[in-house]
């Protein structure tokens, strides 16, 4: 898929938009670094020099957008500036976690980290212990940083923090339980840690704010608020009525 031409673009700012995204994936695509285990963890808008945009006479600047891609199957990943103008890569190179850093967390290693821990015994001993039930227990996993730990290195650790959810709609960051910690390898999918620092009780106040039974009926004498910015002023102007 063509990039759009550089007619279509309002201002070099402009947001991207999806069809150069598309686009984007394309050219990612036939460089053959979108393999089946590839997965993309940030495209973004690389912004021109500001020179570029102040010079009215200057030809267009090169619309380019810089994506970070990472292999679930390995450890790391690339860093890659694409230009959508020259539908080409303009360069690649590789993301190491121990000079730069792991990756963001992705949406699947979010279910990968809970299905493991579920099937950990210490971290079932430490639910256990706490009278909690696995099934209603969510972790939310988070990058566990680097710091040069022996054990950790040439591995993408992610750290589980488990909150309670007692039915579908819970909102379970209400009710964190503390204390329990589980690190993960979500390369080899194996528990390589869990620190258990006894059981505390779990806050049991709902979070629940969109719940009437717990927040009371919602406010009828708030007056109408409207918010406009015509012509993208600085200020937007505010009508209340």
């Amino acid at each position: 898929m063509p990039a759009p031409s550089a007619t279509t673009i309002a201002h070099p700012l402009t947001p991207l938009s999806a069809d150069e995204i598309a686009a984007a994936r394309t050219i990612l695509d036939r460089a053959g670094l979108l393999p089946e285990t590839a997965r993309v963890v940030y495209l973004g808008l690389v912004e021109p020099p500001k020179d570029a945009l102040y010079d009215s006479d200057a030809p267009s600047p090169d619309r380019a957008v810089r994506v970070q891609i990472h292999d679930v199957a390995a450890v790391g990943g690339r860093d890659v500036l694409v230009s959508l103008s020259r539908s080409s890569v303009l360069s690649e190179s590789m993301i190491d976690p121990s000079e730069h850093g792991q990756l963001p967390v992705l949406d699947e290693e979010f279910e990968l980290v809970e299905q493991i821990l579920a099937q950990d015994e210490q971290w079932l001993a430490a639910l256990e212990s706490r009278g909690l039930d696995v099934e209603k227990v969510r972790v939310a996993p988070l990058s566990a940083g680097v710091y040069d730990y022996p054990e950790e290195e040439g591995r993408r650790i992610l750290r589980g923090l488990a909150f309670v959810q007692e039915h579908p709609g819970d909102h379970a960051w209400a009710h964190p339980v503390d204390g329990l910690v589980g690190y993960v390898d979500v390369i080899d999918r194996s528990a390589t840690r869990i620190i258990d620092l006894g059981p505390v009780p779990v806050p049991a106040e709902s979070g629940n704010f969109d719940d009437p039974e717990v927040t009371g009926p919602l406010r009828t004498s708030q007056r109408p608020i409207e918010i406009t910015q015509p012509e993208a002023r600085a200020s937007p102007s505010t009508a209340m009525h």
